[in-house]
């Protein structure tokens, strides 16, 4: 799996396993298909994630720091008025605003704690997943490849559904911001016609 750019996930083929020859060799293919999609999916999901977290930090500082003065200039604009006038105060607490409002339009923040799931579970499937693995062929003699096959299955399965389940996450918010921004355009103020 590759990435272009640092937005899109990419699937590879997988590689095919021949039956013919040898069914645990098959399986072991299988295995190394599922670990490397693994790997990539979770890598992604860490870069993306470290994006997002300085996009929404950097954002929410900005809006704490605009927020502090616009709050501070009108309390000191009577000690330094002719240097400074005190509706800038309410410029910087529009800015600020600006700043969340930026956030939340683009979801750095929201994206931020999607990912940050995405990959805790990931984890969690691939230290599920290694067990299973180790206690399946710890204890059994001869090895069944079609057991091990159900084991790479669902282990892919339950990676799919991470992606799957974080990509509805972010289609119903980018769905629900954009019902919001449609109805408040839609709103007529008061007395319009």
């Amino acid at each position: 799996m590759t990435t272009r750019g640092s937005e899109d996930l990419i699937y590879p083929s997988l590689q095919r396993p021949n039956w013919n020859d040898d069914s645990l060799k098959a399986v072991e293919i299988l295995r190394k298909n599922a670990e490397e999609r693994w790997v990539e999916v979770h890598k992604w999901y860490l870069r993306e994630k470290s994006r997002k977290a300085r996009w929404s930090k950097g954002l929410r500082i900005l809006a704490i720091i605009l927020g502090i003065a616009g709050a501070i200039i009108p309390i000191l604009s009577p000690m330094i008025a002719d240097i400074l006038d005190a509706r800038w105060g309410y410029v910087l607490l529009a800015a600020g605003a600006g700043a969340l409002a930026f956030d939340k339009a683009f979801g750095f923040s929201t994206a931020w704690m999607r990912y940050m799931r995405a990959a805790m579970k990931l984890i969690a499937i691939r230290d599920e997943w290694f067990y299973e693995w180790e206690r399946e062929h710890a204890s059994a003699q001869p090895i069944d490849p079609r057991s091990s096959l159900e084991l790479v299955e669902r282990f892919s399965r339950r990676t799919n559904e991470v992606l799957t389940g974080e990509t509805e996450a972010w289609i119903n918010e980018f769905s629900d911001q954009n019902n919001a921004l449609g109805g408040s355009l839609s709103t007529r103020p008061p007395g319009a016609q």
